[in-house]
């Protein structure tokens, strides 16, 4: 998994690669969005020259790469970036490929010869490398990961996360009780269960997390099409507007060090959607892990993130 491969001289198509590879694990059974961070105690995957964390669609390519691999390092780095740093890849490794996915706006003129300004899509790939790949680095790169939360730690932090969006006037109000959790837009009201109706308090906040998600498409913040221009079950945008929840969910869950591994059950007919979804739009994954990132971000602003995916490999 990650190795970079070319057939002749056809260019990469990187969006139907991403693709592949996260199909590959639906169909062994996997969702590989629920948090894939645990091999590397549950730290988020780092960028050796900045030392954030990477964003969206590539936290969990190297999630998933690390998994399949046992890196336990959480730090990654270019080949030219861990040279400058005086260590050396070891021979024979292979690099994980992430990806710069943003759009770019041009000035153009249409048919009419009127002034517009297009929206330019661009995916760039790249190779990294774990730390655990290498020798010689410094050691902050080569210590055992930082200590994993303990449960009653994970909870408090994820609460802190509902109290600090829902109490600080950016989120929806919230309310509690019932036999479903949703996110109102008409009423910009998020409503779920009582935790003590949960099995778990993980299961409480992936939950809690989908719905919080959910509600910064709201047209007062994040504006998201999925959300203002409505949809209905089994359409495009109801399936990409909850992989955008849940890819939220995973993300801030991983942010708190809930698992949510043990929290949604990788049902035949869940993972049996998520394909369908997927084989139908290659770009899907992409654009989902994007706006989960923003969502994310929103909800518990990071300060020590990259501003693009794959702008700091």
């Amino acid at each position: 998994m990650g190795k970079r491969t070319t057939t002749g001289n056809a260019p990469r198509d990187v969006a139907q690669e991403i693709t592949d590879l996260i199909l590959a694990q639906l169909e062994q059974g996997t969702v590989p969005w629920h948090q894939p961070w645990r091999a590397t105690g549950g730290a988020l995957p780092r960028s050796m020259a900045t030392g954030r964390t990477y964003r969206g669609m590539n936290s969990i390519l190297l999630g998933m790469y690390a998994n399949a691999a046992g890196y336990t390092s959480p730090w990654w780095g270019t080949f030219r970036q861990i040279k400058a740093l005086g260590g050396h890849v070891n021979k024979g490794e292979h690099g994980s490929t992430v990806i710069l996915y943003r759009t770019i706006e041009r000035d153009d003129v249409d048919a009419n010869g009127e002034d517009v300004v297009r929206r330019i899509p661009l995916l760039r790939a790249f190779n990294v490398f774990n730390a655990s790949q290498c020798t010689d680095l410094p050691v902050k790169y080569t210590e055992p990961p930082a200590r994993t939360r303990t449960e009653h730690e994970a909870i408090e932090d994820a609460e802190a996360i509902v109290k600090t969006y829902i109490n600080g006037g950016k989120g929806p109000t919230m309310g509690f009780g019932g036999d479903r959790a949703y996110y109102s837009l008409s009423i910009d009201h998020v409503q779920v269960p009582h935790v003590l109706d949960f099995h778990t308090a993980e299961g409480y906040y992936s939950t809690t997390f989908h719905e919080l998600t959910h509600s910064t498409g709201h047209k007062d913040r994040l504006n998201r099409d999925g959300i203002v221009e409505g949809h209905r079950f089994g359409d495009a945008l109801y399936a990409a507007e909850e992989l955008v929840a849940e890819m939220g969910a995973a993300i801030l869950c991983a942010m708190a060090g809930i698992d949510q591994t043990v929290t949604v059950p990788n049902s035949a007919a869940y993972v049996e959607n998520w394909l369908g979804a997927l084989k139908g739009d290659k770009k899907l994954i992409l654009k989902a892990a994007g706006a989960a990132q923003r969502a994310a971000t929103f909800i518990a602003p990071e300060p020590d993130v990259a501003d693009e995916d794959g702008e700091e490999a």
